[in-house]
């Protein structure tokens, strides 16, 4: 996987990108067929907009379809249904960004876990390697230094995200993608994906909808 930023003229309060992101497989023996999903296309956002987008896929796909998800995010998926032992998909995207600014909301955590709405009630559940059993008394201590009673939504995962990456140590030697949780929590120590499972196993348990995105 490939990614190239190119910096572009552009208005006096945003900087214009080009983008270009490649992903290649290489496979042992020849792909039959093969079905694809990717979101390789970035969206607009109260701080960027999407000034052109275009997706090459090689060998070319013999179905492609192209949608918007219920989150707002781009979603391509396409088939190839024809022996290929390469793959490569090439997106090139230009885009404005300008200033991020901090979400504002005026809401505690607890009024946003009481939310009910079927589009993300399934993102309360807990999974096989982000689930708060996993984690034990560490990970409920966790949680309750950042979830405190009446606390800002914003500033309460703010808490948690800073407390994750002051207290564990990024480790590559640590894990593999079928490390349990409390193996991370005790040890303080392990990689991106066991920090988001972390991150998921304390917002599922006070109720808060989240989801990892790979």
């Amino acid at each position: 996987m490939n990614s190239d930023v190119d910096l572009l003229m552009a208005p006096s309060d945003a900087s214009r990108y080009r983008v270009s992101h490649r992903t290649s497989y290489r496979y042992a023996q020849p792909m039959a067929r093969g079905n694809t999903v990717a979101h390789l296309v970035p969206r607009d956002t109260p701080w960027q907009r999407l000034v052109s987008s275009d997706v090459v896929v090689e060998p070319v796909p013999d179905e492609r379809d192209e949608w918007t998800d219920v989150f707002g995010n781009r979603v391509l998926q396409f088939a190839i249904h024809r022996p290929h032992d390469v793959m490569t998909i090439t997106s090139t995207c230009e885009v404005e960004a300008g200033a991020m600014t901090r979400p504002e909301c005026a809401l505690t955590w607890e009024q946003v876990a009481a939310w009910t709405d079927p589009t993300v009630d399934a993102f309360r559940a807990p999974s096989a390697l982000a689930t708060a059993n996993g984690g034990g008394p560490d990970l409920e201590r966790l949680a309750a230094a950042a979830f405190l009673p009446g606390r800002n939504v914003v500033e309460a995962i703010d808490a948690l995200t800073a407390a994750i990456f002051h207290g564990f140590v990024f480790d590559p030697s640590f894990s593999d993608v079928s490390t349990p949780l409390a193996d991370v929590l005790l040890a303080r120590r392990g990689v991106c994906q066991d920090f988001a499972h972390l991150a998921l196993a304390c917002l599922r348990s006070v109720g808060l909808p989240a989801r990892y995105v790979s």
